[in-house]
């Protein structure tokens, strides 16, 4: 597996890269009101057995995204830093 652990912040590692064999289960703002947003990925692939054990991580996305005050802004946000996602995942090597 290719990964580079950046940090350890509360019990929650966060990866520089994404790694070649793991899933993104969602995207959000690292913070409230933050415009940088991350990925949480998973070791397991989500529909096969052994997902309760999977190992968890964060992933920066680069770039950031507009900060809105409303649900259609936030999903907005939320479908474009999941497409660039889905886009760096179908790139990495």
């Amino acid at each position: 597996m290719s990964k580079t652990k950046t940090g350890d912040f509360g019990g929650e590692e966060y990866l520089d890269r994404l790694p070649a064999d793991w899933f993104a289960l969602a995207v959000m703002p690292e913070t409230d009101g933050s415009r940088i947003w991350v990925a949480l990925l998973v070791d397991v692939d989500p529909d096969k057995p052994g997902f309760c054990e999977a190992r968890e991580a964060w992933f920066r996305l680069p770039g950031e995204y507009s900060t809105y005050n409303d649900k259609k802004g936030w999903d907005r946000n939320r479908e474009k830093a999941w497409k660039d996602l889905q886009e760096m995942m179908m790139t990495r090597h």
